[in-house]
């Protein structure tokens, strides 16, 4: 069974961005996580891509990974693309739009489980995706598959956390660190502990 991976940076502009990189000096250690080395992209760098995503400082699994956005917050924003146009295929811009959108993990990363306030912080963020759609939307001429906008609704629904596309991983990445989160893990006593080490484990299926 063939499996599509991303070839990299192995073309300019990308091959030389990536080989001329600002390190600590430019970006302070005290600010940003500069120690496991930074994280580029997710994506297609052929020309094709219509949307451009700026992502988050990244966290455990991107910096294993070496992309930005492979968890949850990935896989939400999959399903951001779908509410655009099917989550693979390319549409063509006819203006230049943009919309600030709420981090997908938000909700859950300022509520500190308290399910009454996740909830409501879901909404809250939804909302803003919704806002964000009206705006993108209308630039995109030609969707691969031409429909009305669907909006989201008050709360995730089925179909709104997608799967994230083997095309956008490096070659030979284990099947189990696409499909899946929490297999890496910050560990340590204080927060420099933490940005020290990263453990990482196979799920309990894979090894039998």
């Amino acid at each position: 069974m063939p499996h599509p991976f991303d070839p990299g940076y192995g073309q300019d502009p990308f091959r030389t961005l990536a080989a001329e990189y600002p390190e600590a000096d430019v970006y302070p250690p005290d600010q940003f996580r500069v120690e496991w080395g930074p994280v580029f992209h997710r994506g297609r760098l052929d020309g094709s891509a219509r949307v451009l995503v700026l992502g988050q400082d990244p966290a455990q699994h991107e910096t294993i990974v070496r992309r930005i956005l492979v968890g949850e917050a990935g896989r939400r924003v999959q399903g951001l693309a779908w509410h655009l146009w099917k989550a693979t295929a390319t549409g063509q811009a006819s203006a230049v739009a943009y919309a600030a959108v709420t981090h997908p993990t938000y909700p859950e990363s300022s509520t500190q489980g308290d399910k009454g306030k996740l909830a409501a912080a879901t909404a809250k963020l939804l909302q803003n995706w919704n806002a964000g759609l009206q705006v993108l939307a209308p630039a995109l001429a030609h969707p691969d598959a031409p429909r009305p906008l669907v909006c989201y609704g008050a709360t995730w629904t089925e179909g709104d956390r997608l799967p994230i596309p083997e095309m956008d991983f490096p070659a030979g990445l284990p099947a189990w660190m696409r499909d899946d989160d929490g297999w890496a893990k910050r560990v340590g006593k204080d927060d420099l502990g933490k940005r020290r080490n990263i453990t990482i484990t196979v799920p309990k299926g894979v090894l039998r």
